[in-house]
């Protein structure tokens, strides 16, 4: 009787051995390449944060040109402020025109609307080009990673001490009034010449109202607080004086109004200005103070039109 002839057990070995060579070989190569696709993402990531900070100090610096925010040209040069500023942090104009170029217009209820007027936003974006090193061998050439950012005015809402003075305008007295305008100052009313115990600080004390004209208060001033006014003359016009010497520009409170005597006032928003000039004595005195479009430092939360300061908010 024939016998089929057997399989060499030393051929099934070697088979079972090739095998397991091929799956290791194939698993190995199947790690370097996810190793190798880990690698040139993180170089895409890693570019896409560069373009994004690029993308945030250009609309940051460009919204600061907005405060006299209807004209062609406050919006051209918000844009190409906002063009230098991205291309000095690495971000090149042809990047720009991809990602789909810089865009003045307005920022309302977390929307931004592109040439929308009074312009109070500015929008730049980006996109950039990252070339792939070893994606290449799953047919990935490059990506193409966006960033967007977007700055807007915001009405100042409080800021820190060392900033304020302690004399403060009335929304009467700055009506109907733009940036550049002069406001007219002096005895509002008996008894009152306009400053302010800021930080519960007694200012009808020249002792104390001087020095905080000079150096600014030392507490942080916010929209709702309700300080009481400092009655009396005394130091109004050696304040006013000093401040002229050392530093005209000022940031002060804008209250709702000035009672007779002493009694609480509103903040309602701050104002920025230059101290003109100041003279007279007692009830004769009066100041006149230009108002600035300056933005400041502090955060937003109060009287968001002119002639109230702004300060800047990156909200995208």
């Amino acid at each position: 009787m024939n016998e089929r002839p057997r399989r060499s057990q030393h051929l099934d070995v070697r088979d079972q051995a090739g095998s397991t060579l091929v799956l290791v070989v194939s698993f190995v190569m199947v790690l370097f390449g996810f190793a190798a696709l880990a690698i040139d993402i993180a170089r895409v990531y890693k570019e896409r944060e560069h373009e994004q900070f690029g993308t945030d100090a250009a609309a940051y610096a460009g919204v600061t040109l907005l405060t006299n925010a209807s004209s062609g040209t406050a919006k051209a040069a918000a844009i190409q402020e906002a063009t230098d500023v991205a291309g000095a942090n690495g971000v090149t104009a042809s990047e720009i025109t991809s990602g789909g170029s810089v865009q003045v217009g307005q920022w309302t209820n977390s929307t931004f609307t592109a040439d929308a007027t009074p312009y109070n936003a500015v929008r730049v974006a980006a996109k950039r080009t990252v070339g792939m090193t070893f994606a290449k061998v799953v047919g990935q050439t490059s990506m193409s990673p966006g960033a967007h950012s977007i700055a807007d005015l915001e009405g100042l809402g409080s800021v820190d001490g060392g900033l304020l003075i302690p004399f403060g305008v009335t929304t009467n007295q700055i009506a109907g009034k733009q940036y550049g305008d002069i406001v007219d100052t002096g005895r509002g009313t008996p008894g009152n010449w306009q400053k302010i115990d800021l930080c519960g600080v007694n200012m009808s004390d020249p002792n104390n109202f001087v020095p905080a004209m000079v150096n600014g208060v030392l507490c942080q001033g916010s929209v709702g607080d309700t300080p009481n006014s400092g009655p009396g003359n005394a130091g109004v016009n050696s304040g006013f004086d000093a401040r002229l010497q050392s530093n005209p520009i000022v940031l002060m409170p804008v209250v709702d109004a000035f009672g007779n005597g002493i009694g609480p006032v509103d903040i309602v928003g701050f104002m920025v200005g230059q101290l003109i000039s100041a003279g007279g004595n007692g009830s004769s005195w009066s100041g006149q103070i230009q108002i600035l479009s300056k933005v400041v430092s502090g955060l937003p939360g109060g009287q968001k039109t002119p002639p109230f300061a702004y300060v800047r908010v990156l909200v995208q």
